[in-house]
């Protein structure tokens, strides 16, 4: 008797192999996964440069015209990007209703004022000014907030409070 599968061999299916191959990748992915590259913690986002605030915000009075005044902040090289310009928020409130001590104060954009190339180069700070015509009988409250070229907002300036009779 002679066996008829000496020498031969078995046949291989492709099939079975890629299903096999299919199998071993998956475990080794799953394996991966499961253990990661170390320590999870919550993601973290992107570090943004936030520029310096306005420290000396003041302001004038003529007539019915209010006008804020400020120097642009010094900035150096850890500040990233150069300043672009100013925000300028400002709170508004009949001056009957403003007696709310503990109240949020709610702020709307008031204006933006731009620095030009020449007033950022120069060595001494320039004054930067804001005008506005107010009413009678509010309640006003201003701050100021420098931004970058990248549109990042430092934090508040000091804040101008009056009422305007």
């Amino acid at each position: 008797m002679t066996c008829s599968c000496i020498g031969r061999m078995p046949r291989h299916d492709p099939a079975a192999g890629r299903a096999l191959a299919l199998w071993v990748c998956f475990g080794l992915v799953w394996a991966f996964a499961a253990t990661g590259c170390g320590k999870k913690d919550l993601p973290v986002p992107p570090r943004r440069e936030i520029p310096p605030a306005v420290q000396d915000l003041g302001y004038q009075m003529q007539g019915d015209v209010f006008k804020l005044t400020w120097s642009i902040p010094v900035q150096d090289a850890t500040f990233g990007f150069p300043l672009a310009g100013f925000r300028v928020y400002r709170s508004k409130e009949r001056a009957v209703e403003s007696d709310c001590q503990n109240c949020p104060v709610r702020f709307a954009k008031a204006g933006e004022v731009l620095i030009r190339e020449k007033e950022a180069n120069k060595a001494a700070a320039p004054r930067m000014h804001f005008f506005q015509r107010l009413e009678s009988g509010y309640r006003y409250v201003y701050k100021v907030r420098a931004y970058n070229v990248k549109g990042a907002e430092s934090r508040d300036s000091n804040f101008i409070e009056f009422v305007y009779r």
